[in-house]
């Protein structure tokens, strides 16, 4: 469940989730709600996410916050780089 559908549900605010796992609400606030302007989405750090998972009951994961590029894969992956030569000059 995204984090969003999670504070909806509970009828939740993001300061009031900040408070329950001990960060700012804005940071909450940008994982909510991605930057329009660049498009960027937020994720919290590993420590974070453990207490998200556990305050939520396991209703919100790390792979919540993934989003589509999970199953996506990139339709432009990065082109192979070939190995460097191993013979020195002579």
């Amino acid at each position: 469940m995204k984090l969003a559908d999670y504070l909806e549900q509970n009828r939740m605010t993001a300061a009031d989730f900040a408070t329950l796992i001990g960060v700012h609400k804005s940071s909450v606030s940008r994982w909510v709600d991605p930057d329009s302007s660049t498009g960027i989405e937020h994720r919290p750090g590993w420590d974070v996410l453990k207490k998200i998972k556990q305050v939520t009951d396991g209703q919100v994961t790390a792979d919540d916050f993934m989003g589509d590029e999970q199953s996506t894969p990139d339709p432009h992956p990065p082109a192979a780089i070939a190995p460097r030569s191993t013979r020195t000059a002579a």
